[in-house]
């Protein structure tokens, strides 16, 4: 129940850090360009090959959940993929990766996500942020459900209109903490919760 109700919170953070204000910066950072890199510093989830819809030119494609059994080693790569999924959520206004590992209903914070990202497409614009750091993860299971909470460095990002121009610049979050909650079903892990606070 706390990831929920902490994912609640983070989502206001999400939203903040990463919605770029009503009124965009004079002139883009000297760095910025809409290119997309979207990974993590530490080892990151295998990507399938396809079509990407994102409105950032060059993002990598939706990055694909790992074969993960149920211990410490796939707890922790099914935690990494789903900051990759969120990443790429972000960055493509599409919540379709972590929506499709969370079973028959949504997971907590996915829905809210979903909605903030369709107003975004809706409004014409998008984030591009890349470089997500993971210091640490912290692992703790009880029976089939686990908690993972990795301490994450979220980089400065910047937000771009759909036609690639600059549209506001967003606050790096260096010390943050993204926990994801999960049940393993026997054969896969399900997403139950994730947060960033």
């Amino acid at each position: 129940m706390r990831a929920i109700t902490a994912g609640a919170l983070a989502m206001g953070m999400l939203v903040a850090a990463c919605s770029g204000g009503d009124e965009p910066e004079a002139s883009p950072p000297p760095t910025s360009s809409p290119s997309g890199s979207a990974g993590a510093a530490s080892p990151s989830p295998e990507v399938s090959a396809g079509t990407s819809t994102t409105p950032a030119a060059g993002v990598a494609p939706a990055p694909r959940p790992p074969r993960g059994t149920d211990d410490r080693r796939g707890r922790e790569a099914f935690a990494r993929y789903v900051l990759q999924a969120w990443i790429y959520a972000l960055n493509t206004n599409d919540p379709k990766a972590l929506l499709d590992i969370s079973g028959k209903k949504p997971c907590g914070g996915c829905t809210r996500l979903a909605d903030e990202l369709e107003r975004r497409g809706e409004e014409g614009w998008y984030v591009e942020l890349g470089g997500v750091e993971v210091s640490g993860v912290e692992v703790t299971a009880r029976g089939r459900a686990a908690r993972a909470v990795m301490s994450v460095s979220i980089p400065e990002s910047s937000t771009y209109n759909e036609d690639g121009s600059f549209r506001s610049g967003n606050p790096a979050h260096p010390r943050s903490t993204f926990e994801v909650d999960m049940l393993h079903d026997g054969e896969e892990f399900r997403l139950v919760a994730f947060s960033l606070y």
